[in-house]
């Protein structure tokens, strides 16, 4: 979740008001090595759609990215 310039929340929370304005539906995933401090009920909250631990099991990637894109 961290960033060189801000945090991966600040960037989906600017991705949202983006989509809002432009109606469109863009799928934000999280892929951090935060599992702990960051736990993915807050990443959902936060506006992520998805979120993986580092590093994640392709076939959890695949089968995860896959839902959210249907």
């Amino acid at each position: 979740m961290a960033l060189p310039d801000g945090t991966g929340v600040d960037l989906v929370r600017w991705i949202r008001r983006y989509d809002l304005k432009q109606h469109r539906g863009t799928v934000v995933v999280a892929v951090t090595q935060w599992g702990a401090e960051y736990p993915c009920e807050a990443a959902r909250a936060a506006g992520f759609d998805g979120y993986f631990t580092k590093p994640p099991a392709t076939d959890d990637l695949v089968v995860g990215l896959a839902a959210l894109l249907r």
